[in-house]
């Protein structure tokens, strides 16, 4: 036994691991149940703190923003310190900057205040019970512990920062804002590309260290803007993120200067990997691709497209360019959406620049997933083309963007050809498959062959945000593949769930389909609840959130949770979500 053994010898055995197996431990639960999660792990014993805080500075946030960055004068009475917490509503892990003065805050000038970096950890009340939100309202500020308020972090251990988007707008950014030379990811949300001083503001912190940059626009309506933006782009990035965040419009410019200028930056990103861009016109597709291909043996892991149809877009413009690139461009996952931001542009519009730009797609070795108004048999000619070049492809993702038409107005020609959906339309490699806003109530009974089923390679199907009643899951009840493992028929209008299902079926999604919770017209009790007993027995996750289930469906729940059985830990083996008071865990 060691000296520091012996002197604690009530310590866990947990406690015991090196400190590298601690970390091995953070990561998981950052990964699996977030930063809130983490903190909470770290002022469990002393042994933890260290490791758990190294892994939150050094490991990017897996849901940006993830750390939020608050810029404000950071109060120095204790009463007032903990009313500022509870104003700011924090989340334990989150990182924020404090502007710090020694003298009477208002007459402190701006330039004069020291900002900080601060990681916000979980308040506690002095009998050590977490407050993990606002502090109710019996709970005094005065009875607050602050000794698990915060804790300051030298700026050189930054690594991942993200400003919030109330910030940006409703707090400027600070010229002197201490981002350190070590930075690595950068998220800034909410970013005004209408106004070119803020823009120059952002462009002009970044460091040259930056690999990752996350940009989330709410304004783009010059043009010059973008131009100066890219023009200012880091070379070091290995991943670019443009995000639309309620933009309404573009200028009647728009990709006149910028589009040369984001061809360039890219020309010249050597070690781009990852590509998420939501504001292009859909005629640059094809040269922003040849951009990507120029370097010779470049992997892209990401490119991600959203590309806007307006009424100045010449259809015309879209189709192969005259590069000259002999390597193709290789990537592993490939998503492209066709959207517009006019009311005034028809869908059918969309769908024919859809149809010009599917040829001149990479082959996707991992992923692909495509948006569109609508999907017809036309476009399904050009996706399959597409699919036969890519032989290794796992995950395939169709949704559309407008309102699905009724039955009575339904053309499987013109509208989503579901019977296209083969086998040999498919790589033999193809583990999930979703299709999300494409088809309406009844449509495979009445449009489907009868002979038709789902390939058996499938494990994964995803159906959700469709508009399926239960005559539908009669259908397809006996042509599920074989191997099915997860279903997902959310945000549908299903009142009974067909069964049996697949034995092999481990995770079903049935949340808010409303009908669920109503009566159907069956009058047996029997035959309108016998669905939820006829589960399969290996099913491992059931979510029924929004099914507003009465209780009797409930009871049922619990029942089948209890036909599971519970796991060595005395777990549930069954885990079921539902509405909030209806308690299944």
């Amino acid at each position: 036994m060691s000296d520091a053994e012996a002197a604690n010898p009530m310590r866990a055995p947990i406690e015991r691991l090196p400190s590298e197996v601690i970390e091995i431990i953070c990561r998981f639960l950052l990964c699996q149940h977030g930063r809130a999660a983490l903190v909470q792990f770290s002022i469990a014993a002393a042994a933890f703190f260290a490791p758990a805080i190294r892994v939150a500075l050094l490991e990017p946030p897996l849901d940006p923003p993830g750390t939020e960055i608050v810029d404000a004068v950071f109060p120095g009475d204790k009463v007032e310190r903990a009313r500022w917490w509870a104003a700011c509503a924090k989340r334990p892990g989150e990182l924020i900057v404090c502007a710090e003065a020694d003298a009477d805050l208002a007459a402190v000038d701006e330039q004069q205040l020291r900002r900080t970096f601060c990681l916000f950890l979980t308040m506690r009340a002095h009998n050590r019970k977490l407050v993990t939100s606002r502090p109710a309202e019996s709970l005094s500020v005065d009875l607050l512990s602050f000794k698990w308020s915060f804790i300051q972090v030298p700026t050189q251990q930054v690594r991942h920062v993200a400003f919030s988007e109330d910030v940006v707008r409703r707090m400027p950014l600070p010229a002197q804002l201490p981002l350190p030379s070590t930075l690595t990811m950068l998220h800034v949300d909410g970013l005004n590309l209408g106004d070119p001083p803020v823009v120059s503001k952002v462009m002009t912190l970044l460091p040259t260290t930056l690999t990752t940059l996350v940009l989330g626009a709410v304004v783009a309506n010059c043009d010059w803007t973008l131009k100066n933006l890219y023009d200012r782009l880091p070379l070091t990035l290995k991943a670019f993120t443009l995000i639309n965040h309620r933009i309404g419009e573009v200028p009647e410019d728009f990709g006149h200067e910028s589009t040369p200028a984001l061809l360039d930056a890219l020309a010249k990103m050597t070690a781009l990997t990852r590509f998420h861009h939501e504001i292009l016109r859909v005629e640059d597709a094809s040269v922003i691709l040849d951009a990507l291909a120029a370097h010779h043996g470049r992997r892209m892991r990401l490119i991600s497209l959203s590309l806007l149809v307006t009424e100045n877009t010449n259809m015309n413009a879209i189709g192969p360019t005259d590069s000259g690139l002999d390597a193709p461009l290789i990537v592993d996952d490939l998503d492209v959406r066709v959207t517009s931001l006019d009311d005034s542009v028809h869908g059918s519009i969309s769908m024919a620049c859809m149809h010009y730009l599917l040829p001149l797609l990479p082959n996707p070795t991992r992923s692909l997933r495509l948006e569109s108004p609508q999907w017809n048999v036309l476009l399904f000619v050009r996706i399959g083309d597409l699919m036969r070049a890519s032989p290794t492809l796992t995950h395939m993702h169709l949704q559309a963007t407008d309102m699905l038409p009724c039955l009575a107005q339904f053309n499987p020609w013109s509208n989503f050809p579901f019977s296209a959906l083969i086998e040999d339309f498919f790589p033999s490699m193809l583990t999930s498959l979703s299709l999300t806003k494409c088809l309406p109530g009844r449509f495979a009974c009445e449009f489907s062959s009868p002979d038709w089923s789902f390939p058996s390679m499938i494990t994964e199907i995803d159906l959700s945000c469709n508009e399926l009643v239960t005559a539908d899951l009669e259908f397809l009840k006996t042509r599920w593949p074989p191997g099915l493992v997860s279903l997902n028929l959310a945000h549908n209008k299903i009142d009974a769930l067909v069964v049996p299902l697949p034995d092999t079926m481990q995770v079903l999604d049935l949340s808010h389909n409303r009908a669920l919770g109503k009566d159907t017209q069956l009058n047996d009790e029997s035959l309108r609840n016998e669905w939820i007993l006829g589960m399969p027995s290996g099913l491992r996750e059931l979510s029924m959130v929004g099914c507003r289930l009465d209780e009797s469906r409930v009871g049922l729940l619990r029942t089948l949770q209890q036909r599971a059985g519970t796991t060595k830990g005395g777990y549930a083996r069954l885990r079921i979500r539902a509405d909030e008071g209806q308690f299944l865990d």
